[in-house]
């Protein structure tokens, strides 16, 4: 299962030319459709969020103990403390919180790659 809340300006913004966007914006709409993918984003008008820390993933390997890998400016972080851990936790529960729902995304990536 691979959920993931994207920032709307990550969507909207041409890193490596117009067609490499296009191209990663259809790949996200054949995933978006899929049982065990959930895509959210978080829209450009939210101004202050967690997100704003910087970019962090969740892994629960094999339904094991859940991890954290921090992205912190030039250091990045694997975090194994189930203590440590819940603080990235709540922030991405926060942050889907402030999100569009799974449901909507598709619209907006359809929008952005000229399919609307």
């Amino acid at each position: 299962m691979v959920c993931a809340v994207i920032d709307e300006s990550v969507l909207r913004r041409s890193v490596g030319g117009h067609e490499v966007r296009i191209g990663q914006l259809k790949h996200m709409q054949h995933l978006a459709p899929l049982r065990s993918t959930t895509i959210q984003v978080l829209p450009m008008a939210c101004e202050d969020h967690s997100a704003l820390e910087g970019p962090f993933i969740l892994l629960t390997p094999g339904g094991g103990q859940q991890l954290a890998y921090l992205e912190v400016r030039s250091t990045n972080r694997l975090v194994t403390d189930a203590e440590e851990v819940r603080i990235p936790a709540a922030r991405y529960g926060s942050i889907r919180g402030q999100a569009l729902s799974p449901h909507e995304p598709l619209a907006l990536i359809e929008e952005l790659s000229g399919e609307r």
